[in-house]
């Protein structure tokens, strides 16, 4: 089967729990640090103060106030610390079943026990991750207002917000490993980032087309249907500053081993004091053809669509999984 079919079954079956709850169940999330006021909501909706030791599945979010932070710990192996002031969903995690599969402090494994479906949502704020190996036929993807980045075993951070001058912003640093971000609307494939490198795309959002200047021409954004003017996409270099500082709040804020932050700060030393002048991405370049990582969810058939290519590649998924299910599995499941 080809690796596309396999990426982009595993981003279906995250869309059709009823048609693989063999293959995949609920993986599990675990806090492993808090500073400051943190909130929790669940998937109704109850909000309770999310405190260090709670274990908790898809559909939840977490809000942090300013001056708090936490970190969370999933079953595949990777990190997510949250920065201050943010609002992070943890729309999808769903995993194979493994005896590889840790109880606890999942940062043991050195690569992914098992496929997964990890998908975040990034309301505003920042988080910095740290992914483990990836297993070939997982997806990692962070969303935002503005666009979608796709992970493949790295150290990473995603920060959306307004910028100086009011305009959607994201930003995304590839750290080191493997990072692309797609931006909505902005009429090409995803972007690579390689390591060291950051990519910055500015949105400008018309709240009234009736009164905006007839030279703006607006389109709907697919993720929260928003009027978008313009779209610009740069590219620059992250400086020793930006290296330094990653690497001691990962001191501070995360219980990441301490080689993680030790090789963020190896990477400083070898980085500019001063970051190169940001470079606009223009649209007239081919971008590479798309693979399983680059599929949003959101685009997969709905679950009362199921049709016979999507029959087929469930199909042959479930026998891949089958082929490679190992027995004694770890209790993930939901």
């Amino acid at each position: 089967m080809a690796p596309f079919f396999k990426l982009f079954l595993i981003a279906a079956l995250a869309a059709l729990p009823g048609l693989a709850s063999a293959a995949l169940q609920n993986g599990k999330v675990e806090v492993s640090q808090v500073s400051g006021q943190v909130t929790l909501i669940d998937a109704t909706s109850h909000r309770k103060a999310l405190t260090v030791g709670d274990v908790f599945q898809q559909g939840t979010q977490i809000v942090t106030a300013a001056g708090a932070s936490a970190e969370l710990q999933l079953s595949n192996g990777s990190t997510i610390l949250i920065s201050p002031d943010s609002h992070l969903e943890l729309r999808t995690f769903r995993q194979v079943p493994s005896r590889d599969i840790v109880e606890s402090d999942y940062q043991k494994v050195s690569k992914e026990p098992s496929p997964s479906v990890t998908e975040l949502m990034l309301y505003k704020g920042k988080i910095v991750g740290e992914v483990r190996k990836l297993n070939p036929s997982s997806t990692y993807t962070v969303k935002t207002p503005v666009g979608l980045v796709a992970i493949r075993g790295t150290v990473y951070t995603v920060e959306c917000g307004k910028s100086n001058a009011g305009l959607d912003k994201v930003e995304v640093q590839c750290v080191r490993g493997a990072v692309e971000a797609t931006i909505y609307e902005y009429g090409m494939g995803p972007v690579a980032i390689a390591p060291s490198r950051r990519l910055t795309a500015v949105v400008t959002v018309i709240k009234d087309p009736i009164l905006s200047p007839p030279n703006l021409v607006a389109t709907k954004s697919p993720e929260l249907g928003r009027n978008i003017a313009a779209v610009e996409v740069y590219m620059a270099e992250m400086s020793s500053v930006q290296l330094r500082d990653l690497s001691a709040n990962l001191i501070k804020s995360s219980t990441l081993p301490p080689e993680v932050s030790a090789a963020v700060a190896t990477m400083a030393e070898k980085a500019p004091a001063r970051p190169d002048a940001p470079a606009e991405i223009k649209k007239d370049v081919t971008p590479e053809a798309p693979s399983i990582s680059h599929i949003p969810l959101q685009n997969t058939p709905s679950s009362g669509s199921t049709g016979p290519v999507l029959q087929q590649i469930l199909d042959n998924v479930q026998k891949l999984v089958e082929k490679n299910e190992q027995p004694n599995p770890s209790p993930t499941a939901g």
